[in-house]
């Protein structure tokens, strides 16, 4: 390599990116925030955070555009197909399509923490063992937790 030749992006070497991430991002799973972390250390380790954080991209740059739309592609290769439906939208950006997804789970995420505590607090033992209805209870005091860590029982 020359001296005015700058190296290639590490993020034209990923040739399989599943081996990173091993989660699926689904509405129905509640997986968003555990999502969220293993991409964006994902995009730390490969320096491309700046296309998911940043809020002034530069889109005329092309080498910027490349590499973002392979941060893109990344993000689309690791939600459901329905989520896919509702965030692919023509000439946006990794910021854009990233951001859609983060006010799609933030919207839903009240509704789904009232849902579960008011079935958490209806919850009764009824014919259930005691380490069934443990177990339902555990169950849904995690997915709450996991909506809400800042509310307590």
């Amino acid at each position: 390599m020359s001296d005015n030749q700058t190296p290639p992006n590490k993020v034209f070497s990923i040739t399989n990116i599943k081996t990173y991430i091993p989660l699926i991002l689904e509405l129905k799973r509640l997986n968003y925030d555990a999502w969220r972390e293993l991409f964006s250390t994902h995009c730390i380790a490969f320096d491309v955070i700046n296309h998911i954080y940043d809020s002034t991209p530069k889109p005329t740059d092309a080498e910027w555009k490349k590499v973002d739309s392979i941060v893109k592609l990344w993000i689309y290769g690791y939600i459901s197909q329905s989520l896919l439906q509702m965030v692919l939208k023509k000439d946006s950006t990794a910021l854009h399509v990233w951001n859609n997804l983060e006010t799609l789970f933030r919207d839903i995420k009240d509704a789904k923490s009232m849902q579960i505590d008011s079935e958490l607090r209806k919850i009764v033992m009824g014919d259930l063992s005691v380490t069934a209805y443990y177990t339902k209870i555990k169950g849904l005091a995690d997915l709450l937790a996991n909506l809400d860590p800042d509310n307590t029982l």
